[in-house]
C-alpha cells in the first residue's frame, strides 16, 4: 500500500525541510521506499539529499 505524507505550512522558517529530510531518512533506515518531491524554490531539500537544482 502506498501512503503519502504532506510537510506543509505557508511560514517560512518553520523546520519544514529539516523535518522532511530527517523523516525520510528516518523511513528510509527503516526499510521504507521514501520519495521526497521538493517544490519550495530555495530547493533545500534537493542540495541536502545530494542533488544540484540544475540537476533535477
Amino acid at each position: 500500500m502506498t501512503r503519502t505524507i504532506a510537510v506543509v505550512n505557508h511560514k517560512g522558517g518553520s523546520t519544514k525541510t529539516t523535518s522532511t529530510v530527517n523523516l525520510a531518512q528516518a523511513l528510509v533506515e527503516a526499510g521504507y521506499t521514501v520519495r521526497v518531491v521538493d517544490l519550495d524554490p530555495q530547493c533545500n531539500a534537493t542540495t541536502w539529499l545530494g542533488a544540484t537544482p540544475e540537476a533535477v
